[in-house]
């Protein structure tokens, strides 16, 4: 396991010494073993040469007689160390001369196999060779020669040869060691260089750096890879890096669009009722810490809604701006005018000692207003009525100086219009009609005077019908025909809006129905809800059994929920929301783009469409800011996979717009008003929209 976790030069190293050894080693044991044959074959010739001739010297001994000398001749040779022992017997095997033999072999004739058998007994590494010659010539056989030749040399000579080895093998080890770490260096540390790139660029993340290269063989063809890859992944980390700078500042100045556009009237920069509330506060603080007190201004345009019906939306819109634009001139710089909305503009007056200061801010203001010299009005004199109420004197609350401003704007409107009233306390006496109403409203179902009325929604690239949104109407026997801005607040405050909320309901899924039924056609409807279903849960109960009563598929209801609904009962309104979610009707966004919750209500709550607020509409074709911000919301509604719908579509050049932007479903008065059902479904017969998304 050691040798898998050691470093490269390490595993080259051993294994070019262990092949290097292992290659010696077999040299040298061939080496030796031949050279041990050939010294063997050698000393056998060189024995049998002398023991030839010491056979025949005994031989001529014999032949001559001289017998008895033979002892003392061979008694000379020992002197030599390579005899070790001699041994002469006679023909008739009687021994003549033994030399360094035992001494049993003096008492008996010869016998060989005693003798061979004593030479085994003594048989080591070191012992003797033995060596047996007849002593004849060509005749007569005249005995036996026993020579025992001693082995020393032999011995000496393998030990030498061993040693020999040995050194030879060690040097060559060492000497291939020394070469296999000179090679190891020049490969492992080139491998090195690249791993400590990569390790570089692991733990770095810095992708400019590169392995040198200093060979064109398989390791500089790894660095030249390496460098590639690298190049490659900076190349790519710039791009993603530049994306990634570039997408953040889109959010950034979308999240500032939101901002800005969620404190101010997008049509004439004006603060808007959000930053309204923050100057109000603002100026109470101020009038207590100064023991002076401010006025609160509503200022409403005369016969705006006939001007804007004569001569159109882009006329009225221009008329707004003028008339921004020359408040903002007229008034005094710690003053503050914001647009709510519509033709309704409030004016906080600050550091107020006597009402004549407001009696003459509010004279040159409409004398300044009350002009011809304006665009496309040329001929139009423009007035303006103006209610008054003051702080502390008429309310320390903002919705309270604003409702007794309100009446006393009427009170200007009902006095000739084109003045300003201050708010009296005998002035309320002229909104008891509202009280009237709040008592119409609990009989206005069980008499049938509510009606639902309908706006197809439609996609521009289908040329399909893919809904229609209800809209209530209310058949006012005393006031005609009444829109929810007429009677809904008045039915929050007494308690009926929830059963209003329940027929419409209940009329719209039923409705639905009808015309799957009876026209073949499946339309989704689409439902507003008041802020007070989202405290609790039974509404969830409520659309279960609305559901269950008419027989409409849960997916061809949308619940619309407004911004100010999960902003004011956040927490519980969430949750309602997901349990309506879950029955598997669908859920809207409202007014999308027009507060400061906007994204964080597309990132936090269960939606499946977005409605694009109607005033991205008016002025997308127009303003280079609107459409940008248009833009944004319609990638943050591909990103986040709803369906995007926009409102208000007044004009085919909006349309277009909007369009070209990539929003394809739309809902506005360029393709219908809204209208009862029998209007819908003349609309449906005679429209090229009358096709249906599914059927």
């Amino acid at each position: 396991m050691a040798l898998f976790n050691s470093g490269i030069g390490a595993k080259i190293t051993l294994i070019a010494v262990s092949a290097a050894t292992a290659a010696i080693v077999t040299v040298v044991i061939a080496f030796s073993l031949q050279e041990w044959q050939l010294f063997r074959q050698a000393e056998q010739i060189r024995i049998d040469a002398q023991s030839r001739m010491l056979s025949q010297h005994v031989v001529t001994l014999f032949q001559q007689g001289h017998q008895a000398l033979i002892n003392e001749i061979l008694n000379d040779p020992l002197m030599d160390s390579d005899i070790q022992g001699l041994g002469v017997w006679g023909r008739d095997g009687e021994p003549i001369t033994l030399v360094n033999f035992p001494e049993r072999f003096s008492s008996r004739n010869y016998d060989e196999k005693r003798i061979r058998e004593w030479f085994t007994q003594q048989s080591s590494s070191a012992a003797p060779h033995l060596k047996i010659i007849p002593l004849q010539n060509q005749t007569v056989n005249y005995g036996t020669l026993v020579v025992l030749w001693n082995r020393a040399d032999a011995q000496q000579h393998i030990t030498f040869m061993v040693g020999y080895a040995l050194m030879a093998l060690v040097l060559a080890v060492f000497i291939t060691a020394i070469i296999s770490w000179l090679v190891q260096r020049i490969i492992s540390n080139r491998i090195a260089q690249i791993n400590e790139i990569s390790k570089l660029v692991a733990k770095t993340g810095d992708y400019s750096v590169r392995a040198q290269i200093t060979s064109s063989d398989e390791i500089g063809e790894m660095a030249l890879g390496l460098n590639r890859m690298l190049e490659q992944i900076q190349i790519r980390d710039n791009n993603l890096e530049r994306q990634v700078r570039q997408r953040t500042k889109e959010l950034e100045d979308l999240a500032e669009a939101f901002r800005y556009r969620a404190l101010h009237d997008p049509l004439t920069g004006l603060p808007n009722r959000a930053l309204l509330e923050e100057e109000f506060s603002r100026a109470v603080a101020h009038a207590k810490r100064t023991g002076k007190y401010f006025a609160l201004l509503l200022m409403d345009i005369d016969n705006f809604k006939h001007i804007n019906d004569y001569y159109g939306h882009e006329a009225g819109d221009e008329l707004l701006k003028h008339i921004a634009s020359r408040v903002v001139r007229t008034l005094r710089g710690e003053d503050r005018v914001c647009r709510l909305g519509g033709d309704e503009f409030v004016l906080l007056i600050e550091e107020i000692e006597q009402l004549a200061d407001v009696d003459s801010i509010a004279a040159t203001l409409i004398k300044d207003l009350n002009t011809k010299s304006f665009s496309k009005l040329q001929n139009v004199r423009v007035g303006v009525s103006i209610g008054t109420s003051i702080y502390p004197r008429d309310g320390a609350d903002l919705a309270v100086l604003k409702r007794k401003a309100d009446i006393a704007m009427y009170a200007a409107k009902q006095a000739g219009k084109n003045r300003m009233q201050i708010f009296q306390p005998d002035m309320e006496r002229q909104a008891l009609h509202l009280a009237v109403m709040q008592r119409s409203l609990g009989a206005a179902i069980e008499q049938d005077e509510f009606e639902l009325f309908f706006q197809p929604q439609v996609d521009v690239n289908r040329k399909v019908l893919v809904g229609a949104e209800s809209f209530l109407r209310w058949h006012n026997s005393k006031y005609g025909l009444l829109s929810p801005h007429d009677f809904l607040v008045c039915a929050e405050e007494n308690g009926a809006i929830k059963s209003i909320d329940y027929f419409v309901l209940y009329k719209a899924c039923k409705q639905s129905m009808y015309w799957r039924e009876r026209l073949g056609l499946n339309i989704p409807v689409s439902v507003n809800l008041s802020a007070q279903h989202f405290k609790h849960f039974d509404i969830v109960t409520k659309i279960r059994k609305t559901l269950q009563a008419t027989g409409l598929a849960p997916q061809n209801l949308t619940i619309e929920i407004s911004q100010a609904i999960v902003a004011g009962e956040e927490p519980m309104a969430r949750k309602v929301a997901a349990e309506i979610r879950a029955l598997g009707v669908k859920i809207a966004l409202d007014n999308f783009g027009v507060g400061l919750s906007s994204l964080n209500n597309l990132r936090t709550l269960p939606v499946d469409k977005l409605k694009l607020d109607k005033s991205f509409s008016r002025f997308v074709h127009t303003s280079e800011r609107e459409r940008k911000l248009a833009k944004g919301i319609v990638s943050l509604a591909y990103e986040y996979e709803v369906e995007l719908i926009a409102e208000g579509v007044e004009s085919g050049s909006q349309a277009l717009m909007l369009q070209e932007l990539g929003c394809s479903v739309m809902q506005g008065f360029w393709y219908a008003h809204p209208c009862d059902k029998l209007g819908f479904e003349k609309w449906l017969s005679s429209h090229e929209y009358s096709q249906t998304a599914a059927h």
